[in-house]
């Protein structure tokens, strides 16, 4: 059985960004990520431009 690529983002998104993000030493200078179950909004520490990384597996649609 494979993986798809959703679950690849998934994974991304809720297992390596977070654990790049507490441990790089850069992710004390940027505003703290916000993590809810399987939500997140983040700074993309590994982009070159100043990005919001946001991710969620149910979707957005209640979402603000």
């Amino acid at each position: 059985m494979g993986s798809t690529p959703e679950k690849y983002l998934e994974e991304f998104c809720l297992l390596l960004l977070p654990w790049y993000y507490r441990n790089n030493p850069n992710g004390t200078e940027d505003p703290q990520p916000k993590i809810d179950g399987t939500d997140i909004c983040m700074p993309g520490l590994p982009c070159e431009e100043p990005t919001l990384i946001a991710y969620s597996k149910e979707g957005y649609e209640s979402k603000a």
